[in-house]
């Protein structure tokens, strides 16, 4: 038929990932670059791993006063659960 469009929706549920750093001597904060998507792997103590290829931080994390720990929070789109 004319004049008339197919649409398609799946649900959407973004991802997040808070971690605490710990910068040894020779790493910079600037790694930490706003600016930049990429991806991101993760794995629990417990074997589970997920990947998000879409990977950002929204702030730039601050140092603290606990021997140069940084809590660090990617965001994510998309991300896919890695079974092995």
């Amino acid at each position: 038929m004319t004049g008339t469009s197919v649409q398609r929706y799946q649900t959407f549920s973004a991802g997040e990932v808070k971690a605490t750093v710990i910068l040894n001597e020779g790493m910079s904060l600037d790694a930490f670059d706003t600016d930049s998507v990429g991806e991101l792997q993760v794995q629990t103590l417990t074997g589970q791993a997920w990947v998000m290829p879409d990977a950002f931080i929204l702030d730039k994390p601050t140092m603290t006063d606990e021997g140069g720990k940084c809590p660090v929070t990617w965001n994510a789109g998309t991300y896919q659960e890695i079974l092995k």
